[in-house]
């Protein structure tokens, strides 16, 4: 590897070092709290109560062109926080796979 580029990545590590030093504490803290906090990104069905859809999905002009999300979850894009009792802090926000109904779409239109 090139000095420059060297110098350039141990500048960057050096920069992120104390974000990195927050993330380690704040997740110690998580899970060492009574009760304990968890992450949930590993649901495959989209659940009302724990997740929420991602914005742009919500956008209902892509409904318009005939498609619609399923209940099926294609990726996480920020996990749900969850207290250890069950509590939902902060529900995760997912994207979920689309399903074309652009026939059923065509026919409501004639």
């Amino acid at each position: 590897m090139p000095a420059v580029h060297a110098s350039r990545a141990q500048e960057v590590l050096t920069q992120l070092s104390d974000y990195i030093k927050a993330c380690i504490r704040l997740t110690w803290r998580m899970v060492t709290q009574l009760p304990p906090l968890q992450l949930e990104y590993k649901s495959l069905k989209f659940d009302k109560a724990v997740h929420k859809l991602a914005r742009f999905q919500c956008n209902t002009d892509d409904q318009r062109l005939g498609e619609t999300p399923t209940e099926d979850i294609a990726c996480y894009l920020w996990p749900a926080l969850i207290e250890g009792g069950g509590r939902i802090i902060f529900p995760g926000e997912v994207w979920c796979k689309l399903e074309s109904t652009f026939l059923d779409y065509v026919y409501l239109q004639i």
